[in-house]
């Protein structure tokens, strides 16, 4: 009967021994919907009249990596430029970042000024990106 109960606590303390830890950041999730998701951010003027940028780029806060998310339709992206939405990030970039969530910079230009600099918090939910935090509209300093 010993020898029974010795071998079933060894046999426990392998087992806890080689359980992994598991990080709370890493993704599990195995089925994913078929959407695709765009965070975009809305950039105004002090008046909240919208500001179309010339210029617009996303950069990952931790490597310094810089994304220009382009649209795919000049007639949908003109359409977000006269409204002064801009695309921040996409789920083509979804590996950037992690379930807790990752900083980007997005930064607007404008007659060759940055006129537009804000930090966003995002994660992702191992399918799509998704804001960590309730984001807020960027006010120009044009």
């Amino acid at each position: 009967m010993k020898n029974v109960l010795l071998f079933g606590i060894i046999l426990l303390l392998t087992q806890c021994k080689n359980e992994k830890i598991k990080d709370p950041c890493a993704c599990t999730q195995d089925f994913c919907t078929e959407e695709y998701r765009m965070l975009t951010v809305k950039v105004k003027d002090s008046l909240g009249h919208p500001v179309a940028l010339d210029d617009y780029f996303t950069v990952h806060l931790s490597n310094s990596d810089t994304f220009r998310i382009d649209a795919w339709d000049s007639h949908y992206d003109s359409i977000n430029k006269a409204e002064g939405i801009y695309p921040i990030l996409s789920d083509s970039y979804l590996e950037t970042s992690d379930k807790c969530y990752e900083e980007f910079q997005f930064t607007g230009i404008k007659n060759n000024a940055e006129v537009a600099k804000k930090t966003y918090k995002i994660k992702n939910n191992c399918c799509h990106v998704e804001w960590a935090e309730t984001y807020t509209d960027i006010i120009s300093s044009n």
